[in-house]
């Protein structure tokens, strides 16, 4: 490079912006064209300290914060530490004659760092004469690392926030970029760039989706305005989503970005929400809900169905509306107490229905508490217990009542042995005394006074439901009508009965006992008229009993009943004394004017023919008695009457079985006053010895059940065998129900029934030995 040359560059360059300088290294280095290499510590930078030969007034001031150029600027620290650098990278590059090279260089000046970019140009490379350009970057270089900073931190952002999001094109549609939210959310891993939008969702979404983008598009939705939908997984799925749409136009590019939120949880907790909602709304507990102050906020229908207040009726009011006041103030204190501090309440309440009904109630009561632990509201889970406490209360009562009844017929059981003797034994002395004699006459008065005791023992059998039945399928109109005849003749003249009937209805039942229980509540109803102007109104009818109707009527299987139905219009019963009207001997009449036992037979006869009987009273109003009893189809058959030839009577050998001496002897006495021998055993074993050593022809057995080890039953199964022609007839006790019928297979041809009198016994016993045995 001549001179001239350098002066016309240093003219051009001097003031040139750019800092500009002029390098000249000082001689080749040998062997690095050959890519020797060579260790850049080992140069001597003596040489290199002073290769810039020129620098413009840039350069000195961007090295040395000066405008005038300085002679001594080959001194300058900052511009040797530069030229050994710049030396060190064009000697070190291996083309460093025929190419030009740059790199970037860091300047530490005292406030703060430049980035440099450095351009070496071969303008001699015979003299390695280099032109020096320096372009300050730093502040590019700042930019370039904001910018760094800036998608890196957003690409966190987009990587960790919980929605998906989707960059496509509005005009074409296309997804420009998705999130990588999106890949779980549609379990699918793929690029996205270049897919259709529709891709995402079916056809009825993808038309929700484009008429939510128009319309926010012409601003017709606002920012914040969102739209639920469902977008298509890869496994075919619809998948809740809630969609927000942002766009923008830049380098004549629409552009939108499509947020997406993932509803799968929130729908998971709105169905839990909804099954939480129904379950409350069909329990069949009644559900309040209250603030802290008692006022109500919620009901469930069963509320509104048991206690008759709508919801509109009762919200923001306190339940203190439902009470009855059967329920003890201290209660209500206590129950306050408890949940004001915390705690769950359990208690029975007594509630006035709206209208006016007493119903009971289970009631839990339970505060529900914040995070805080501070309570804000009562829950409280009631269940209505009136029913269940009235069944509970039958099976008391007919518990009740069964432990009378078997006390009432031990008590019978024995008491018939005793007036066995009795009524026998005053017979004989009767038969003894001359007619019309004061002792004569004395007898009498035992003997109806037995009657009497007699007829008390067959109410109190029946009532415990072991008197003699004789069942077979009835009308039960024919019953009811025999009656009313009967009670149109005892009933005073202003008392009127009432009964129409134009159907046929047939049950199982004695008539006889029917008699009784239809005898015994018109006259109770009679009674209750106390002397007034009444009516008694008697119905028949047929009714179909469900399960639940059934329990609660009297624990009746579900099926098909005929209901009997006896109302006047008298004083009615007390609500107290309802529960007891069925106890034996309990009566609300006067001294002398009932035993108490007509309700209690009743009771005894309707429960053994598998009926029930129910009854509702309201005092001053009067008093309606509904019974209850299987329908049976009419009967198609003719009932079958036996009979045998007469024979002899009064002859015969007779075996007296019975373990009461009494009886024994009081039986024995009769039948030899008739003629007959009697042999007497106190047992059915040693009467089996008896027969079984054949010592006596017996033509004829009288014996009673006897104990379990060896009974009646099992000795005339034995006594028949060995003689098929002997009679036997069957004495029964109380508790013991015993016919032919049930027996088939022993030859039984009379029954005597205890307590028993002479002309019974007679009657009976000719009866029998007038029978042929053939």
């Amino acid at each position: 490079m001549h001179k001239s040359e350098l002066t016309l560059f240093i003219e051009i360059y001097e003031n040139a912006s750019i800092p500009i300088a002029l390098a000249q290294m000082s001689k080749e280095i040998p062997g690095i064209n050959e890519g020797v290499y060579i260790n850049k510590h080992d140069i001597d930078h003596k040489e290199t300290d002073n290769i810039l030969i020129w620098i413009n007034k840039s350069f000195n001031k961007l090295f040395n914060n000066e405008d005038h150029i300085s002679k001594e600027h080959n001194k300058n620290e900052k511009i040797i530490i530069f030229s050994r650098y710049l030396s060190d990278y064009i000697k070190y590059n291996k083309n460093y004659v025929s190419e030009n090279i740059s790199f970037e260089y860091v300047l530490n000046d005292e406030n703060h760092i430049r980035k440099l970019m450095v351009t070496a140009d071969i303008l001699d490379a015979k003299k390695y004469i280099y032109q020096i350009y320096i372009f300050d970057i730093t502040n590019y270089f700042n930019t370039e690392v904001i910018f760094n900073e800036f998608i890196n931190k957003h690409y966190l952002l987009l990587k960790y926030i919980s929605d998906s999001i989707v960059l496509f094109d509005t005009n074409d549609f296309n997804i420009i970029e998705v999130s990588e939210k999106l890949y779980s959310l549609i379990d699918e891993q793929r690029s996205f760039a270049g897919v259709h939008i529709s891709y995402l969702f079916d056809t009825d979404n993808y038309n929700l989706f484009t008429d939510f983008l128009y319309k926010k598009k012409k601003n017709i939705y606002k920012d914040d305005e969102k739209i639920k939908l469902f977008i298509s997984s890869k496994n075919g799925t619809q998948v809740p989503v809630e969609l927000n749409i942002f766009h923008s136009t830049f380098d004549n590019n629409n552009v939108a970005q499509l947020v997406i939120s993932d509803l799968r949880d929130i729908f998971k907790l709105e169905e839990g929400k909804k099954l939480l909602a129904t379950a409350i709304d069909q329990s069949a507990e009644s559900i309040v809900i209250t603030d802290v102050n008692g006022n109500i906020q919620y009901v469930n229908p069963c509320f509104e169905k048991i206690s008759g207040y709508s919801e509109y009726e009762v919200l923001g009011k306190n339940p203190k509306f439902l009470q009855s006041g059967q329920t003890p103030h201290e209660t209500y204190k206590l129950m306050w107490h408890e949940i004001s501090h915390g705690r769950v309440w359990r208690g029975i309440l007594e509630n006035r229905a709206k209208k006016g009904t007493i119903y009971k109630e289970d009631v839990t009561v339970t505060p529900v508490k914040d995070h805080n632990g501070i309570i804000t509201n009562f829950v409280a889970v009631k269940r209505d217990i009136t029913q269940n406490l009235m069944l509970e209360e039958q099976v008391r009562q007919s518990q009740k009542i069964q432990a009378i009844g078997t006390l009432a017929g031990g008590i019978a059981h024995d008491f018939n042995n005793i007036l066995t003797a009795i009524v026998g034994y005053t017979e004989l002395s009767m038969a003894l005394c001359e007619k019309d004699s004061l002792m004569h006459n004395n007898l009498n008065e035992i003997i109806k006074g037995t009657d009497r005791a007699a007829h008390l023992i067959s109410q109190i059998m029946t009532f415990s439901r072991k008197s003699e039945k004789n069942i077979s399928t009835i009308e039960l109109d024919a019953i009811v009508q025999e009656v009313v005849s009967l009670m149109r003749v005892l009933v005073p003249d202003n008392v009127q009965i009432l009964y129409k009937n134009y159907e046929k209805f047939h049950v199982k039942a004695d008539p006889t006992q029917m008699h009784q229980v239809i005898m015994n509540l018109c006259t109770n109803a009679c009674q209750s008229l106390e002397g007034t102007p009444g009516t008694i109104s008697i119905k028949l009818s047929k009714t179909e009993l469900s399960h639940k109707k059934g329990v609660e009527i009297g624990n009746l299987p579900k099926g098909s009943y005929i209901c009997l139905q006896i109302e006047d219009n008298g004083a009615g019963i007390p609500k107290e004394y309802l529960h007891r009207i069925y106890e034996p001997f309990f009566t609300t009449k006067k001294l002398h004017q009932g035993t108490g036992l007509g309700l209690a037979v009743v009771y005894g006869i309707v429960n053994d023919h598998r009926g029930a009987i129910h009854v509702d009273s309201t005092p001053g109003k009067g008093t309606v008695f509904t019974i209850y009893l299987p329908e049976t189809a009419a009967p198609n058959g003719v009932s079958r009457t036996l009979t045998r030839p007469a024979g002899k009577t009064h002859q015969g050998i007779i075996l007296i079985v019975d373990d009461e001496e009494s009886n024994v002897k009081f039986i024995s006495q009769i039948l030899i006053h008739l003629g007959y021998k009697v042999i007497s055993s106190h047992s059915c074993a040693d009467a089996h010895q008896l027969c079984k050593d054949n010592q006596y022809n017996f033509d004829l057995v009288i014996t009673h059940q006897g104990t379990t080890e060896f009974s009646g039953s099992d000795l005339i199964q034995h006594i028949t065998h060995f003689n098929p022609k002997i009679r036997v007839i069957f004495c029964l006790g109380y508790g013991e129900d015993i016919s032919t019928d049930d027996y088939p297979h022993l030859d039984i041809v009379g029954f005597l029934r205890k307590p028993l009198n002479a002309h019974q016994l007679v009657q009976e016993v000719t009866k029998v030995m007038q029978m042929d045995r053939q």
